[in-house]
């Protein structure tokens, strides 16, 4: 199996036919972000290398091929943080209460590391295509690796997970719906399917310049949310006459697993990078950028984690803190109400944001038209028959919303998505892309490992540890669905 592997890095002809590929899907992870929206028009932008020197991955210089991004160090540092911020922070608190004080810290802490890591990898391989020309997506890079295989299952785990997320957003919508409107007698799931057929008509539209307005909303209302979060935990662990119990170390290696999954998908940024390494002024100082805003992220997520499990304590292994600031009988306060908009004002245009680029994909895929990007529709060569695009987003509207009557709970969806693919997105993917590409330079896996033992060594320790994680972890979200 090791001579097979090794062989599968080794083996050249993945780049045979890549004159031929033209597909440039830019895919957005979890996030509404500011990158995510404008970034429409910077798809010309790319970042090639020509390795000086076999021995080393350090040796593989980057050289923009056409014009940088404007954006500055500073500013690469607020869009990163801002793009991996999103709906997975709503369990950050509950891995607390399944791990403990110094669990869920280290947890957060490990995978910040591993994260960061991948991210730096996954920089390299970006920048060090071997014939020295653009990598602007993730299954693009899975492809230039891999060929067609790659590409396909690169696009497959990243369009899984995608759709995974739209189904959340759309069970989070009818969940909330209820919760604000319970005079209505309706249930979530019908709730679900209203928010379906007003989400529809909408991702009928040609990009997103018409909806990008609306995602300002959807920005505001997260960090709404972590305020909520934050002080609402603050102020119940102190005024609450419940007796909270709170636990500084849980060794459960199953629950350890899903909460590992659980931070992946709060750190990831993988698949949105290309889009990132464009936009800075400054490329080659995606690393150090990265390692800066890893660090912020990783206060702002133990803060989160930190008062969410300080108000709540042990209570959040059953029950989410979002169904404890507004649980779904009873009525609400001031807090739920607040909670139940704002959960609503961030998921409507996030399920349309992220529909979007799954649905360009399968548009690029199916149709008989000209070589275009399809994140780019104006200066397109070729225009998608109105017909066939409303057919191919109905069918895509029509698998989120029944995924999302099917799943029990946004929190066994969440689960079953970051411990699989989301962990193999960030956490193996970004590794396996960096060793293909340098095989691909410097000639074979053993010159690589003669030179790199001890990098290559932490990378397969990191590599091994997501991998045993999505055992574990799966094993775990896969009985308890």
């Amino acid at each position: 199996m090791a001579g097979k592997c090794l062989g599968y890095f080794n083996n050249k002809n993945a780049l045979s036919d890549l004159e031929t590929f033209t597909q440039e899907v830019t895919v957005s992870e979890t996030s509404v972000t500011t990158s995510s929206v404008t970034n429409t028009t910077s798809v010309n932008f790319g970042i090639t290398s020509k390795p000086t020197s076999p021995s080393s991955a350090t040796d593989l210089k980057t050289t923009p091929s056409l014009p940088q991004g404007k954006c500055s160090n500073i500013r690469s540092v607020f869009n990163l943080i801002l793009t991996a911020i999103g709906i997975g922070v709503i369990m950050l608190p509950t891995t607390f209460a399944n791990c403990g004080w110094f669990g869920g810290l280290l947890i957060l802490f490990v995978v910040a590391v591993i994260s960061n890591h991948m991210v730096g990898k996954i920089y390299v391989a970006y920048s060090s295509h071997p014939k020295g020309e653009a990598i602007n997506t993730y299954e693009q890079l899975g492809y230039v690796c891999f060929g067609s295989a790659g590409a396909i299952a690169t696009a497959g785990i990243v369009h899984i997970t995608m759709t995974g997320c739209c189904s959340t957003l759309l069970l989070l919508l009818g969940e909330n719906t209820q919760k604000l409107i319970p005079m209505a007698g309706l249930s979530s799931k019908v709730w679900c399917c209203i928010w379906a057929a007003i989400c529809w008509p909408l991702t009928w539209l040609k990009s997103l310049n018409e909806v990008s307005y609306v995602s300002a909303f959807g920005m505001a209302a997260l960090i709404v949310l972590f305020i909520l979060i934050v002080v609402n935990g603050i102020t119940n662990g102190i005024t609450t006459d419940e007796d909270n119990s709170y636990d500084w170390w849980i060794w459960n290696p199953l629950e350890f697993g899903v909460s590992f999954g659980n931070a992946m998908l709060s750190y990831h940024v993988t698949n949105v990078l290309a889009t990132l390494i464009r936009d800075m002024k400054t490329p080659s100082a995606l690393p150090k950028v990265a390692t800066v805003s890893y660090l912020c992220i990783f206060v702002i997520y133990g803060g989160i984690a930190g008062c969410g499990y300080f108000g709540y304590g042990n209570t959040l292994v059953d029950v989410p803190i979002i169904d404890r600031i507004a649980p779904p009988t009873g009525g609400l306060d001031g807090w739920g109400y607040t909670c139940v908009i704002s959960l609503i004002c961030l998921c409507f245009p996030h399920y349309i944001v992220l529909l979007f680029p799954i649905a360009a994909s399968l548009e690029y895929q199916l149709l008989p038209l000209p070589p275009f990007k399809v994140d780019d529709p104006e200066n397109a060569k070729g225009t998608i028959p109105i017909a066939k695009r409303i057919a191919v987003r109905t069918v895509l509207v029509a698998i989120t919303l029944v995924i999302a009557i099917v799943v029990p709970s946004v929190q066994k969806l969440i689960d079953l998505l970051s411990v699989f693919t989301m962990t193999a997105m960030a956490g193996i993917l970004p590794g396996i892309f960096y060793i293909r590409m340098r095989v691909l330079n410097e000639g074979s896996f053993m010159t690589v490992w003669k030179s790199s033992r001890i990098e290559l060594s932490i990378l397969f320790l990191m590599m091994a540890l997501s991998g045993l994680m999505i055992g574990v972890g799966g094993y775990e979200a896969i009985v308890t669905f």
